[in-house]
């Protein structure tokens, strides 16, 4: 009778890590539409709260700086010319829970094309892009995604956001390619 309660307890432990994951890429498929459109402002309200905070915080602007400073990234992305043609979210990498088991942290790969003129020669250069994201939410039946680019900083610098993350999690690989 034990080993078929234990048995069931890890069932619904792990029906609950794959409606996470699933809910994880939903939300991040949602934001693809802010990345296609240059909607930085949406990609400041959906970042990690805890790293929005802490980039805050070096500007002398505090949050106001940070908002001004995306605004025009976003601005200067349509400037210039620059599209994104594709930002696809993958299936989940991998599923964790952290913050001592109050927060799930789901790995999630990315891929996106983006197309420019090449400001030399004038003519149009596609570059493919691999990545992936870490999203994170409290636990429960309706999670609120934040997310934070992986491949953006290291594995130190994600645990002074979030420290209890497991050792040596496999990520996805980030890479760089022009398209013919």
């Amino acid at each position: 009778m034990i080993r078929f309660l234990i048995l069931c307890i890890a069932l619904l432990a792990n029906v609950s890590l794959a409606q996470d994951a699933a809910s994880a890429q939903k939300a991040a498929r949602e934001l693809s539409g802010a990345v296609k459109t240059g909607d930085m402002m949406w990609m400041v309200e959906k970042m990690y709260p805890n790293m929005k905070k802490s980039l805050a915080r070096r500007l002398p602007g505090g949050m106001e700086q940070l908002e001004t400073t995306y605004r025009k990234m976003g601005e200067e992305i349509k400037k210039q010319g620059i599209r994104i043609e594709s930002y696809e979210v993958m299936a989940p990498a991998g599923e964790y829970p952290v913050k001592a088991g109050t927060e799930m942290l789901v790995v999630l790969p990315i891929r996106m094309v983006v197309s420019m003129k090449n400001p030399q020669n004038g003519q149009l250069v596609r570059i493919e892009q691999r990545s992936f994201l870490y999203a994170i939410a409290q636990k429960g039946d309706h999670p609120t995604w934040f997310f934070i680019d992986g491949s953006s900083l290291s594995m130190n610098e994600l645990r002074s956001y979030i420290y209890d993350i497991p050792l040596n999690i496999p990520l996805p690989p980030v890479s760089k390619k022009v398209l013919r």
